[in-house]
């Protein structure tokens, strides 16, 4: 009977050895080749001398920017700020992200992107993209609405107006946070994002009428006006309407007062 039990104990560790060589060897085998080809078709764009020359090898999993899933080794995260050497304005092939099929997060801060081309298809699961400080424009919006799993995007320090495509946004019934701070936005249409919980359009080019927008933004939790045209008496009779209102700021407009049903303050 004991040698019986001994046996049972010994198939028992073997059994556990193998089952842990297998997750391991699951966990270190590397990206995906695909998509390691993909990320080197992106580094000729994304090319300046001092960024992404870790990039090299096999497993691209283990490159500077890139993070993958532990389980299925694929993409899920992209960070490739500032990594251009601006040489004008740069037209982005959006096809090369075609085989990032899990891609959740990917951000391209400052690489003076004026615009996407052959766009269909792509990201279709990203859910945070900053595009901060390029040179994008209104022009770029349908494309963007396209991307229905998104929740939050950050457009800050471009070149949009808000005077062209103004229904498009609607299409991202899963947009929480949108940040248009820093653009040329004269007005905005708050029906079109009435899923938002923040919003921001800091140093914008607002006015007193432009304030209506906020109606139709009954999820909205905070929203930050600052540096805008907003001056005088301001009438905030809407904000009645923003039940989750948790936080506003109206700062750095000339701002004399500000009226609603229950008088001014």
């Amino acid at each position: 009977m004991h040698r019986v039990d001994t046996m049972k104990i010994k198939r028992f560790w073997m059994l556990v050895i193998v089952l842990s060589v297998g997750v391991l060897s699951e966990t270190d085998q590397g990206c995906l080749e695909q998509e390691r080809v993909a990320l080197l078709q992106l580094k000729s764009f994304f090319n300046s001398p001092f960024f992404l020359r870790d990039w090299v090898g096999s497993d691209c999993c283990q490159w500077g920017g890139v993070t993958c899933s532990n389980t299925s080794r694929r993409l899920i995260q992209l960070y490739l700020d500032n990594t251009r050497q601006l040489q004008g304005h740069g037209y982005l092939n959006a096809s090369l992200f075609l085989p990032f099929k899990e891609l959740k997060s990917l951000s391209l801060v400052g690489n003076g992107i004026a615009g996407f081309v052959h766009t269909r298809g792509a990201l279709k699961k990203l859910e945070i993209l900053d595009l901060t400080d390029n040179q994008l424009n209104d022009s770029i919006l349908p494309w963007l609405s396209e991307l229905s799993s998104l929740k939050s995007l950050d457009l800050t320090g471009n070149g949009f107006t808000g005077s062209n495509h103004r229904d498009e946004l609607s299409r991202l019934r899963k947009l929480r946070s949108l940040d248009l701070s820093w653009n040329s936005i004269e007005r905005f249409q708050g029906k079109n994002v009435k899923n938002l919980e923040e919003l921001d359009l800091s140093g914008n080019h607002l006015q007193n009428s432009s304030f209506a927008f906020i109606s139709g933004l009954s999820n909205l939790k905070s929203l930050t006006i600052q540096h805008n045209n907003m001056q005088g008496s301001i009438d905030i009779k809407e904000l009645n309407k923003l039940a989750k209102l948790e936080e506003m700021d109206l700062s750095y407009n000339p701002i004399k007062s500000l009226g609603s049903i229950y008088g001014t303050y």
